[in-house]
């Protein structure tokens, strides 16, 4: 009896805080957040949370409190095997994780309305899969955030397109098992020497003083990720896009929409600041990493290569067709 009333409590708290929990065709858990003022007829972005080692995703769904684009995207934090006896591991894609989230993603998107790619942010053991899936699965991924991962997978130059912030705390240099090759720390910088070996497109940070927790640059991070791959532009773009929008977006309202079709597709053609390319040194707390390693990066901190331009490009087209295309005729 007692049982039965903390699992109606636990349902209970789980559905005031909009938290819904769902089992996948592999029988394990996932658990899925809708923005505010959910509205069944507009796309969103499918944000996906990743836990860590011998954690679910229950647990991680905490973090998406912390996202400022939180009511922009529906949040999933699906539940991974860690071990043998649940199947395998996650952190390297085993018991079908990678299949797992697929099979999620498809079937969220046939409930909601869901643009064409998802997020992924990953932390210790969510680092492990989460960049690993996107190097694989790269057609599924908009960007992907990882840090203080435990290990870090191989290089796919196929994923050379895709956005990648990976970091790790400039204190957190123990191993995460005893068997590792080396500590987090370590393997975070020889990762990042091959993402710079393979012209891979990226975002690096070893910060300042953190150990192995999650401070504001993973937050800060993800959500211009999830800025600059939802427009396909930077910061100083989306300024000159935005003086733009709000002329149409008056005109729309003000009912003065005859030309409104003609003028969204001249959006396509407008002109933005160059982006200024540099070589630098990595972003590192360590004199001896910058002064060795070095890459070559634009006023944000990415680095880039022509796949990515292309990339982008295609973002920032897919940007004015589903979703300020559909907002400005809304009106």
């Amino acid at each position: 009896m007692k049982f039965a009333i903390l699992l109606c409590l636990f349902i209970l708290s789980n559905s005031l805080f909009g938290v819904e929990s769902f089992k996948c065709k592999y029988e394990r858990d996932y658990f899925v957040q809708l923005p505010e003022n959910y509205d069944s007829s507009k796309k969103y972005w499918l944000l996906v949370l990743v836990h860590g080692y011998r954690g679910n995703g229950q647990q991680i769904m905490g973090v998406a409190k912390k996202f400022n684009f939180k009511n922009e995207a529906i949040i999933v934090a699906p539940s991974f095997p860690w071990d043998m006896k649940m199947g395998g591991y996650y952190q390297m894609l085993g018991g079908n994780s990678d299949k797992q989230l697929i099979d999620i993603f498809e079937t969220l998107g046939e409930k909601h309305n869901l643009h064409d790619r998802m997020l992924l942010w990953g932390h210790s053991g969510g680092s492990q899969y989460s960049h690993r899936f996107a190097m694989k699965h790269h057609k599924y991924v908009l960007a992907c955030a990882s840090s203080s991962g435990g290990s870090w997978g191989h290089v796919s130059k196929k994923a050379s397109h895709i956005p990648f912030a990976i970091s790790c705390g400039e204190k957190d240099t123990g191993k995460s098992v005893s068997m590792s090759p080396m500590g987090r720390l370590d393997w975070f910088r020889s990762y990042r020497n091959e993402m710079i070996k393979n012209k891979m497109f990226f975002v690096d940070k070893v910060i300042p003083g953190m150990g192995h927790g999650i401070g504001p640059w993973c937050y800060g991070i993800t959500d211009e990720l999830f800025k600059l791959t939802t427009t396909g532009l930077y910061p100083a773009q989306r300024e000159v896009l935005k003086k733009q929008v709000d002329k149409l977006r008056d005109m729309a309202k003000s009912g003065n929409t005859r030309n409104l079709d003609y003028e969204i597709s001249k959006l396509k053609n407008l002109r933005f600041p160059k982006l200024k390319y540099s070589k630098t040194s990595v972003d590192d707390t360590s004199e001896e990493q910058k002064n060795k390693f070095q890459k070559t990066a634009n006023e944000y901190g990415f680095t880039s290569n022509k796949k990515a331009e292309k990339y982008l490009s295609e973002r920032y087209k897919y940007y004015i067709q589903n979703v300020l295309a559909p907002e400005l005729k809304s009106y």
